[in-house]
């Protein structure tokens, strides 16, 4: 079995970057959270405030994820979630660029991106065998198991670690919100539901 053929399959192309580059943000925005907040001056008891409110929004937005990944498009989420994203991302780093940027603005999108965040891997998760053969979705389940710890936990913070270190917080946010808006173009090249997805979504008579 070859754990690339995903990758030959047009649909499941932009689909799997949008989920590289997402992880991408996810991985690296702790990490520019964390940089900016001690730029402003933060305690330690503020920055383990402020970098809560990302897991706090994961928590908060787990279950109504599951519910309408199972109600919407999966494409309509995946794009909502990138575009608030991409929102959230560019508005936190140019408040900062013209110190604007507070702890509870830093807070609030932490939250929000947490929450955004939580429901774009059920419809993801959920969008794939749409796209992609019963044969392949083993090779897809390596894959991501394999893209997502390295992208997410290395590549991440390695990469904003050294555009931040070489520059200021927010060059680190700007990057990240580059990321997110790449994954917005690869999520906009979704092919549209398809009969399969559009069964699946129909209530049951």
């Amino acid at each position: 079995m070859n754990p690339l053929r995903p990758l030959s399959v047009p649909g499941y192309r932009p689909l799997f970057a949008a989920m590289v580059l997402t992880v991408f943000a996810q991985g690296a925005w702790a990490l520019y959270l964390a940089m900016q907040t001690l730029d402003l001056g933060a305690t330690a008891a503020t920055l383990s405030g402020v970098v809560a409110w990302s897991g706090i929004g994961l928590l908060a937005g787990s279950l109504p994820a599951g519910v309408l990944a199972d109600r919407v498009a999966k494409k309509s989420v995946i794009v909502g979630v990138l575009t608030v994203n991409l929102a959230t991302s560019t508005t936190t780093s140019t408040a900062a660029i013209f110190d604007a940027a507070t702890f509870w603005m830093l807070a609030v999108s932490a939250f929000i991106i947490g929450v955004s965040t939580a429901f774009f891997f059920p419809a993801y998760t959920a969008l794939v065998p749409v796209l992609v053969g019963s044969d392949d979705l083993m090779a897809v389940n390596g894959l991501e198991g394999t893209t997502r710890p390295l992208v997410g936990q290395t590549l991440a913070p390695g990469v904003v670690g050294a555009v931040i270190g070489a520059s200021v917080p927010a060059a680190g946010g700007y990057l990240i919100a580059g990321a997110v808006g790449l994954a917005l173009i690869a999520a906009l090249r979704l092919p549209a539901p398809c009969s399969a997805e559009t069964d699946a979504e129909a209530p049951a008579t």
